[in-house]
């Protein structure tokens, strides 16, 4: 199903003074940033990243761990055609980490308290293409939450969605489909005992 997307952090993630930079899909769509909690693993922060029908996305999807300082290796934009390119907002240079997720999971240790920007940045593995947005958390960091029960270094996770223009989930599809479906049989009686043909014995 889809999911609303978040302007800001919720209330709960303000220890981690993170900020959202939502954009607008290209004419393919978006992922679309649905989710921030704290992660259990120390260390760490983690990504999500699923489509409309909430199944991880095949082969796999190339999340950006940015080092919005400018530092950390250089990575290659890609992409034959960039649908999200600097003038619609997307990055001009990438920098930082980049983690390819598996069964829609990146995971990426974080050994300090500097933050570091999230976002997906894909090449498209059917058209070689970057055909959707994506928006940035910016300023993840680990911090000491050990006082109320957390890890001393405790990262995020950030969940994305993908959502596509035109794409209809399958949940919707089937609810639509089921209206046209003839209703074949009623619904048994309670107590009353039936042979194998539906007929009451």
């Amino acid at each position: 199903m889809i999911s609303p997307g978040l302007l800001a952090p919720p209330a709960k993630m303000e220890p981690w003074q993170m900020r959202v930079t939502v954009h607008r899909p290209t004419e393919f769509g978006k992922f679309v940033l649905v989710d921030l909690y704290p992660n259990e693993v120390e260390q760490e922060h983690c990504v999500i990243v699923y489509d409309e029908d909430d199944s991880p996305i095949f082969p796999r999807v190339r999340v950006i761990f940015g080092d919005p300082g400018g530092g950390g290796d250089h990575i290659d934009i890609g992409g034959r055609a960039r649908y999200w390119d600097e003038t619609v907002g997307a990055p001009a240079v990438l920098r930082g980490k980049a983690v390819y997720t598996r069964v829609g999971v990146a995971r990426l240790v974080t050994g300090g308290n500097g933050g570091q920007d999230i976002w997906v940045h894909d090449v498209d593995a059917a058209s070689g293409h970057i055909l959707y947005s994506s928006d940035i958390v910016r300023n993840c960091m680990s911090i000491d939450t050990s006082k109320v029960g957390g890890n001393i270094h405790q990262g995020v996770v950030v969940v994305f969605q993908l959502q596509r223009v035109g794409r209809v989930p399958l949940e919707r599809r089937l609810r639509e489909l089921e209206k046209y479906l003839p209703k074949t049989y009623a619904a048994p009686e309670k107590n009353k005992i039936y042979n194998v043909e539906g007929t009451q014995q």
